[in-house]
């Protein structure tokens, strides 16, 4: 498998939650060093919570992926060996998304509430 870059989606399986599409959050050198990616979980749920991260038709480099209801579960994030990784999607949200995504799981997740 060709080395992955941050934003792409790729589908991985969450042990809490089964098979998904995963955002990949680390960067290359990560990727260098681990041979491995850290990924966050998307999904159609419709929950709405403090978790939740709905993502829009526009932060993606070519919308043809997105579907209404898609989610980014913040708190269901895993770290994944080459091995692991299912089929990319053919899918990458842009670089200001993904930023976003990473300063509220900083935030929410690992902040002081």
């Amino acid at each position: 498998m060709p080395s992955l870059v941050r934003g792409e989606i790729i589908e991985v399986d969450f042990k809490s939650a089964g098979k998904h599409p995963g955002i990949i959050l680390s960067c290359s050198q990560f990727y260098k060093i681990e041979n491995s990616y850290l990924c966050v979980m998307m999904t159609n749920s419709k929950i709405s919570d403090l978790f939740n991260y709905p993502l829009r038709k526009e932060m993606y480099e070519d919308s043809d992926f997105f579907k209404d209801g898609q989610q980014v579960r913040i708190h269901l994030i895993s770290y994944f060996q080459v091995s692991e990784l299912g089929m990319a999607k053919g899918a990458k949200l842009k670089k200001r998304f993904v930023d976003e995504i990473v300063d509220r799981i900083a935030s929410i997740t690992m902040g002081n509430s």
